[in-house]
């Protein structure tokens, strides 16, 4: 491989872990088939088979990528490798993902949801995903700036009606594609899970972590100010993956190790404005687009690396002209109601500690590794062990401490396994729909609603401080 002076950098290495499971993480898939091949230009050569384990993971595996300096610097060079997988199972749909970008010294997680062949809505017997490029090396629509009064959230015609959040949303709803296409599909996302997808699709996983951290509170503010104005009232959806109008979201993509690290320990944290809105923080790569006002994707790699800058200073180096200061928000959502403050080895809190010990022992009739543990409130060996455990099979660091980001993972997964305990209600499954803008009430939102047998009319709501959306009851 050349770099512009035509000499050679030799290849690195990065890792590929594969997680697969059914249902919203609720049940790892022991033994499924991994097959994993690299792409080059002529063929897809076949590097080997995995299968996963109880946790319904596979070995981390190294694949070579290129040179780590090709990622520090824009070039000609793409700085990753390309590889897909095909994922196999007895009475599940095989899924083939193409376009796995590996890069060095980074591990790349690639997450695959099996569907029963049974339970499908359709014949085919293989899914087919494609992975197209990061953002900073596709051909993707530049960012159509907004105005600086509107994106303070000064402006509009909702805001006297909208308080400033204090929590982040549990869930947001992703449009994909133009917001004026109504007929595209709608993706509910954990908001964590969004903001870790952006990222990897955004910016680069090799980059400089004080990078990666002023990007990652860029993006969660974006996201939170189309959250909190209610930018695409009256429609449905939070936000769209339209790189001209938003982020670039991309469903089915991997993330990435260094990535999520840094967005389970910041994923609260926001730019706000001084009327308590979050900053509309606009962004765009500094190479192929430069936009004034605008963070500077590569150039926040060079403050990181040459000047030393922190990922405060780098955002101070992009949004210096606005009024603003870093926050944290109280919390998320529904499951920040049961958070009592950090659980760890010889804690006294009963109560919390129960709690937990419930949820885990939950969790451990789907994922076996996570030993079962007495209900009985005290935070010893046992339960640190189980802990650790469930930490290290969802990623997170194995400290023994049960922190805010560990409480919301616990609650999650709990709640998935519970929703998948149920089974499928054939009855009543849910969707989202988009309706014609002469249909939707003033000053109102379309929620999440059941599949119906006929049309009927249905309920508005607004958003309230926590939730984004209510369910219909009909």
């Amino acid at each position: 491989m050349r770099n512009g002076n035509d000499s050679y950098l030799q290849e690195q290495n990065g890792k590929l872990n594969v997680f697969v499971y059914i249902g919203d993480r609720a049940k790892p898939f022991k033994g499924a088939k991994v097959e994993i091949k690299k792409i080059t230009e002529n063929r897809e050569l076949n590097i080997g088979t995995l299968e996963t384990d109880d946790s319904g993971k596979t070995k981390s595996i190294e694949l070579s990528a290129p040179n780590k300096q090709y990622s520090i610097e824009p070039g000609d060079v793409i700085p990753y490798s390309l590889y897909s997988i095909e994922v196999r199972a007895d009475k599940y749909k095989t899924v083939r993902i193409k376009g796995i970008r590996i890069l060095p010294d980074s591990e790349a997680i690639q997450e695959v949801k099996l569907t029963s062949i049974e339970d499908s809505n359709d014949r085919s017997q293989i899914e087919e995903i494609t992975i197209p490029p990061n953002r900073l090396y596709g051909n993707y629509p530049p960012k159509i700036p907004e105005e600086i009064t509107f994106l303070m959230g000064t402006e509009g015609p909702y805001l006297e009606m909208l308080p400033p959040i204090t929590k982040i949303p549990k869930e947001i709803i992703v449009h994909e594609g133009s917001p004026y296409n109504n007929s595209s599909i709608n993706y509910p996302v954990a908001f964590t899970d969004y903001i870790k997808n952006v990222l990897a699709n955004e910016i680069l996983s090799s980059w400089p972590i004080e990078a990666i951290k002023a990007n990652a509170i860029a993006v969660i503010s974006f996201t939170l100010n189309r959250y909190a104005t209610e930018f695409y009232k009256p429609k449905i959806f939070t936000i769209t993956n339209s790189t001209a109008h938003d982020q670039n979201y991309v469903h089915n993509s991997p993330t990435y190790a260094e990535i999520n690290k840094v967005v389970d320990e910041m994923f609260l944290t926001y730019i706000k404005m001084e009327n308590g809105y979050p900053l509309l923080a606009q962004y765009c790569d500094g190479k192929k687009v430069k936009i004034s006002g605008f963070l500077f994707q590569w150039e926040t790699v060079r403050l990181a690396i040459k000047d030393q800058m922190d990922h405060k200073e780098i955002l101070g180096y992009f949004y210096s002209h606005l009024n603003y200061k870093i926050a944290v928000a109280e919390g998320i959502g529904e499951y920040e109601t049961s958070f009592k403050g950090d659980l760890y080895k010889g804690v006294d809190k009963i109560e919390a500690v129960i709690e937990l010990q419930k949820s885990l022992n939950v969790i451990s009739n789907n994922y076996p590794a996570i030993i079962k543990l007495d209900e009985d409130g005290k935070f010893g060996n046992k339960t640190e062990k189980a802990v650790n455990t469930f930490k290290k099979v969802f990623g997170l660091k194995t400290n023994g401490y049960v922190d805010r980001t560990t409480w919301y993972k616990i609650s999650r997964v709990k709640v998935a396994i519970l929703e998948l305990a149920k089974g499928p209600n054939r009855n009543s499954p849910t969707i989202y729909f988009n309706y014609p803008q002469n249909m939707l009430l003033e000053n109102s939102l379309v929620p999440l609603v059941k599949w119906v047998p006929v049309w009927i009319p249905i309920k508005y709501y607004k958003r309230n401080n926590d939730f984004f959306i209510k369910e219909v009851d009909y």
